[in-house]
């Protein structure tokens, strides 16, 4: 076998005290980029088809990393602040998905309203 070993690395005394001094202090805000908001922030410069077809493969993309974080469970070892974030990274896709589900149909037919009440003028 020409792998070398494999090196196990653990945290050192002042790399913990490190981590607890980072993760004491409150959190700043969020940030939130998204490309596909942005693009659905100037919808109505887009055709409502390829939208539609944009928002349904963003809910294929909340779908497959929903169902990839059900696969892979957390184990009954888990810490609970790794549990936690876990559930809280399904609940984000899960909602996400049926926000774009329920809502899609809206946003299409109001630009296709808006293209036939323009060429009617």
């Amino acid at each position: 076998d020409e792998r070398a070993d494999k090196k196990i690395y653990r945290i050192t005394a002042a790399g913990r005290q490190a981590l607890f001094d980072q993760v004491s202090k409150p959190p700043g805000d969020d940030k939130f980029r998204s490309d596909f908001l942005f693009v659905l922030m100037f919808a109505e410069l887009l055709e409502p088809r390829y939208l539609d077809e944009v928002i349904g493969q963003r809910i294929a993309f909340h779908r497959g990393v929903l169902a990839e974080l059900e696969t892979c469970g957390c184990g009954p070892d888990a810490a609970p602040g790794e549990a936690f974030v876990h559930q809280f990274g399904q609940e984000w896709h899960r909602r996400a998905a049926e926000f774009l589900e329920a809502k899609r149909h809206e946003l299409i037919g109001n630009l296709l309203r808006r293209e036939v009440a323009t060429a009617a003028e």
